[in-house]
């Protein structure tokens, strides 16, 4: 559960920063904002309601029953245990669900374009373990491609994924342009690793 001093957000930020600097100072300044409220899913799993400036509120990873969600996902993903690709991160069950289930060599990468949603996904769950042995990598900027082309040359040791999951609420054009930005950054990798 989120605490007021930001639950495990200390924790994976510490981990972060000797894994991606970058993304770690980022998020440190990014913060929790202020409207944020702890709550329980209705399948008992921590999670947190974000209220709008209009008065509007919404479950983070807009699922009131992550774990249930993150597990039927996972089911209907054909997962075998390889890297996969997730966006956005939502509240982290999905990811938590797929590390679970997945050999210790495999990887998940996130793509969240939004940094408020991973600092509070990265509240809820401690993550630290798996950002420390690299299996959780997370990307995010305006172009997924370019983030995933730059996280992949500062760590060459890594199979680009080749399984994407992605929640049901997000958009088809989105799921579109996601598995574009994937395949760009998937060529540009190869052709890069082509030269070495």
């Amino acid at each position: 559960m989120i605490a007021t001093d930001g639950g495990h957000l200390p924790t994976n930020l510490e981990a972060l920063r000797s894994h991606q600097p970058a993304l770690a100072e980022e998020l440190e300044k990014t913060g929790i904002p202020l409207g944020v409220t702890p709550t329980v899913g209705r399948d008992g799993s921590a999670s947190l309601r974000i209220e709008s400036d209009d008065g509007t509120s919404r479950w983070l990873g807009r699922a009131s029953m992550p774990r249930v969600r993150a597990a039927a996902l996972v089911d209907l993903l054909g997962f075998n245990g390889e890297n996969v690709f997730i966006s956005p991160m939502g509240n982290g069950a999905e990811v938590e669900e797929v590390l679970r289930r997945g050999a210790a060599h495999a990887a998940v990468f996130i793509y969240d374009p939004d940094p408020v949603d991973i600092v509070l996904a990265l509240s809820l769950t401690d993550f630290s373990a798996h950002i420390r042995s690299g299996r959780l990598v997370i990307l995010t900027g305006a172009d997924p491609a370019r983030s995933a082309v730059d996280v992949f040359a500062d760590h060459p040791g890594y199979e680009f994924p080749r399984k994407m999951l992605v929640p049901p609420y997000v958009e088809a054009k989105t799921i579109e342009s996601l598995r574009i930005a994937m395949e760009r950054a998937c060529g540009e990798v190869e052709q890069a690793r082509t030269k070495i």
